[in-house]
């Protein structure tokens, strides 16, 4: 038997587990971030690893913008493209690289 505490994330990302859609139909979640911090939160980089998924920035006029994240302020960031012709277990990684230590606890 297992016992453990854990911490909620910060950021209130969460994983895309145990999706299912049809195959050759796709489905494109957003991929959205929480500041929790009083200073504005720079997203530096979003990538993608592994798999058939492919990312696309959300709509905004202001495209400075939409790597910025006010306070307390929840954003799209990117869109997640998957689409398959094969019905298999997909794994990928998305990694969100945000702005300078000084930001991060």
């Amino acid at each position: 038997r297992a016992t453990g505490t854990g911490q909620e994330y910060p950021f209130r990302l969460s994983p895309l587990v145990g999706v299912k859609w049809p195959t050759s139909v796709a489905y494109a979640p957003t991929l959205n971030i929480y500041n929790p911090y009083d200073k504005e939160l720079k997203v530096q980089e979003v990538y993608v690893s592994g798999g058939e998924v492919s990312l696309v920035p959300p709509f905004i006029s202001n495209k400075a913008s939409s790597w910025s994240v006010s306070p307390y302020e929840t954003k799209p960031i990117v869109r997640l493209n998957l689409f398959s012709d094969k019905s298999y277990n997909h794994l990928s990684y998305v990694t969100v690289r945000l702005g300078g230590s000084d930001q991060l606890d």
